[in-house]
């Protein structure tokens, strides 16, 4: 119900809706089966909106039902709803070719439960409740096309981090022959197309994540470009050092 409320808070969930995964693969898992069906009165009772659901089982007869039941609920329902029946495996490469990623499922390849995200969103939700700046709202769940600025794979991983740098090897050759006040545009220019895309730069703190302004964006946009002009030098020299050993 939380996790429900607080989506619905959320201006991007309202406008594009919410995708839904039922999950009840594996042993740990089936004495709740009927924790589906209250779920579904959770659902049918606030006012989310559901683009998609995914129901995964391991169980032959919960199939059968589920194909019996597609035959009973109206046409918008049925084309939104997808069932997945199969080991943890099988499920999780199903869910991926909608494009869901298997890392942001909170369950471990031995059907084991992760609950590290939760913990830390529940810490971040309690840290949100005394946040006292009322200047700056802190941002838990960024959007889709936000960029969030730090380090590590999850981090780069996120669609909008692979849409700016995408941006940045696309002008990464104009950037580098410009001169000074050029480069200052240029990194004024992503900045600008970023946020027209509805992208934000986003900074991490105790209650989840920070808009940084614009002239902090120019800069990590600039150091973005340095780091990827870094990158390509350091991709050339071993390409070359591989070409010497061949010869």
């Amino acid at each position: 119900y939380l996790l429900y409320m607080h989506a619905l808070r959320d201006p991007e969930t309202q406008q594009k809706g919410m995708v839904g995964i039922a999950y009840n693969v594996g042993a740990g898992f089936t004495r709740d089966r009927e924790a589906v069906w209250k779920m579904a009165k959770l659902v049918g009772a606030l006012p989310t909106k559901f683009k998609g659901m995914h129901y995964c089982y391991d169980n032959a007869n919960v199939k059968m039902l589920f194909t019996l039941a597609m035959y009973v609920w109206e046409r918008q329902t049925r084309i939104r709803c997808r069932q997945h029946c199969g080991t943890h495996m099988e499920c999780v490469y199903n869910l991926m070719t909608f494009g869901i990623p298997a890392h942001i499922l909170p369950v471990t390849a031995s059907g084991e439960l992760k609950f590290e995200a939760h913990q830390e969103y529940c810490r971040k939700i309690r840290k949100f409740a005394t946040w006292k700046d009322k200047n700056v709202r802190p941002i838990i769940v960024p959007g889709t096309y936000d960029i969030l600025l730090g380090r590590g794979k999850p981090l780069q991983k996120h669609a909008g981090n692979l849409r700016y740098h995408h941006f940045i090897e696309t002008y990464h050759g104009q950037y580098e022959i410009a001169q000074k006040l050029e480069k200052t545009n240029l990194s004024k220019l992503i900045v600008q197309k970023m946020k027209e895309a509805g992208g934000r730069f986003l900074k991490q703190n105790d209650c989840g994540w920070i808009e940084i302004d614009d002239d902090a964006a120019r800069y990590k946009v600039s150091h973005t470009f340095r780091n990827h002009r870094i990158a390509a030098r350091s991709l050339e020299k071993k390409t070359k050092e591989k070409g010497n050993v061949k010869q």
